[in-house]
Protein backbone atom coordinates (compact mmCIF):
# COMPACT_ATOMS: atom_id res chain seq x y z
CA UNK A 1 0.00 0.00 0.00
CA UNK A 2 2.75 2.36 0.95
CA UNK A 3 4.39 1.86 -3.12
CA UNK A 4 0.60 2.50 -3.92
CA UNK A 5 0.43 5.81 -2.36
CA UNK A 6 4.38 6.89 -3.40
CA UNK A 7 3.43 6.46 -6.50
CA UNK A 8 0.08 8.27 -6.92
CA UNK A 9 0.81 11.60 -7.31
CA UNK A 10 4.57 11.95 -7.56
CA UNK A 11 6.24 11.06 -11.09
CA UNK A 12 9.64 11.25 -9.57
CA UNK A 13 8.79 8.69 -6.79
CA UNK A 14 7.39 6.69 -10.08
CA UNK A 15 10.81 6.63 -11.47
CA UNK A 16 12.77 5.98 -8.19
CA UNK A 17 10.63 3.02 -7.75
CA UNK A 18 10.62 1.38 -10.79
CA UNK A 19 14.32 2.49 -11.25
CA UNK A 20 14.69 0.23 -7.56
CA UNK A 21 13.43 -2.68 -8.70
CA UNK A 22 9.94 -3.24 -7.02
CA UNK A 23 8.04 -4.40 -10.18
CA UNK A 24 9.12 -7.84 -10.14
CA UNK A 25 8.12 -7.82 -6.35
CA UNK A 26 4.96 -5.95 -6.80
CA UNK A 27 3.83 -8.44 -9.73
CA UNK A 28 5.26 -11.79 -7.42
CA UNK A 29 1.98 -10.67 -5.10
CA UNK A 30 -0.29 -10.43 -7.67
CA UNK A 31 -0.50 -14.16 -7.07
CA UNK A 32 -1.03 -13.97 -3.08
CA UNK A 33 -4.43 -15.13 -2.11
CA UNK A 34 -5.04 -11.83 -0.35
CA UNK A 35 -7.23 -9.56 -2.89
CA UNK A 36 -6.53 -6.46 -0.39
CA UNK A 37 -2.90 -7.03 -1.22
CA UNK A 38 -3.49 -7.90 -5.20
CA UNK A 39 -5.44 -4.62 -5.45
CA UNK A 40 -3.10 -2.45 -3.91
CA UNK A 41 -0.06 -3.95 -6.10
CA UNK A 42 -2.71 -3.50 -9.09
CA UNK A 43 -3.16 0.07 -8.57
CA UNK A 44 0.71 0.57 -7.82
CA UNK A 45 1.32 -0.66 -10.97
CA UNK A 46 -0.89 1.29 -12.64
CA UNK A 47 0.66 4.12 -10.84
CA UNK A 48 3.96 3.45 -12.25
CA UNK A 49 2.80 3.01 -15.65
CA UNK A 50 1.49 6.67 -15.89
CA UNK A 51 5.26 7.62 -16.18
CA UNK A 52 6.11 7.41 -19.66
CA UNK A 53 9.61 6.02 -18.83
CA UNK A 54 8.36 3.07 -17.37
CA UNK A 55 5.79 1.77 -19.86
CA UNK A 56 8.05 -0.46 -21.07
CA UNK A 57 7.87 -2.54 -17.84
CA UNK A 58 4.81 -4.27 -18.27
CA UNK A 59 6.53 -6.15 -21.43
CA UNK A 60 10.28 -5.96 -20.05
CA UNK A 61 9.16 -7.54 -16.32
CA UNK A 62 5.95 -9.58 -17.70
CA UNK A 63 3.03 -8.05 -16.24
CA UNK A 64 0.69 -9.26 -18.73
CA UNK A 65 -0.47 -12.41 -17.69
CA UNK A 66 -0.46 -11.83 -13.99
CA UNK A 67 -2.85 -8.37 -15.12
CA UNK A 68 -4.82 -11.14 -17.03
CA UNK A 69 -5.21 -12.92 -13.41
CA UNK A 70 -6.20 -10.10 -11.75
CA UNK A 71 -8.95 -9.35 -14.59
CA UNK A 72 -10.43 -12.73 -14.12
CA UNK A 73 -10.62 -13.15 -10.81
CA UNK A 74 -10.40 -9.95 -8.50
CA UNK A 75 -12.42 -7.33 -7.05
CA UNK A 76 -13.86 -4.61 -9.12
CA UNK A 77 -11.67 -2.16 -8.01
CA UNK A 78 -8.37 -4.46 -9.14
CA UNK A 79 -10.00 -5.58 -12.23
CA UNK A 80 -10.47 -2.00 -13.28
CA UNK A 81 -6.99 -0.73 -12.18
CA UNK A 82 -5.48 -4.32 -14.44
CA UNK A 83 -7.45 -3.14 -17.51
Amino acid sequence: MEIRLLAKNNPENRLKITHAGAVRSLISLLSHPDTVLQENNVTAILHLSLCEENKHMTTVVGCIKPLVRVLKNNTTSARENAA
